[in-house]
């Protein structure tokens, strides 16, 4: 079969992103109770943030970077996330996934 007439291959990226360390001193900083910044708050509420922007407060520039790379660059079936985040806990989970106070505290837990 000609492959000109099946049309053009699909590629499909996926991303594997590691992410920061989530026991450290600004996971601990995010998830006091006392702490009042915008995405602590959102860990403990309704409208929770998603494991992309999570890391990206704990390790800043270095995850911030990787994520808006994977994104912009990332193309997969529809219906799948071609960003994932390589948990300690649970596997490749969606960059997007949202997260809330539990998961997190879980994460950053040493087995």
């Amino acid at each position: 079969m000609n492959s000109e007439a099946a049309g053009p291959a699909l590629t499909h990226r996926v991303f594997l992103l590691s992410p920061a360390y989530a026991g450290g001193e600004r996971a601990r900083l995010m998830m006091r109770d006392q702490a009042q910044f915008p995405l602590a708050r959102r860990l403990r509420g309704p409208d929770l943030p998603t494991l992309g922007e999570v890391f990206t407060f704990l390790s800043g520039l270095y995850f911030r970077g990787k994520l808006a790379y994977a994104e912009a660059f990332a193309a997969a079936n529809a219906g799948t996330s071609a960003v994932l985040v390589i948990t300690p806990n649970r596997g490749l989970l969606p960059a997007d996934l949202p997260v809330g106070l539990p998961d997190l505290r879980v994460c950053g837990s040493r087995h």
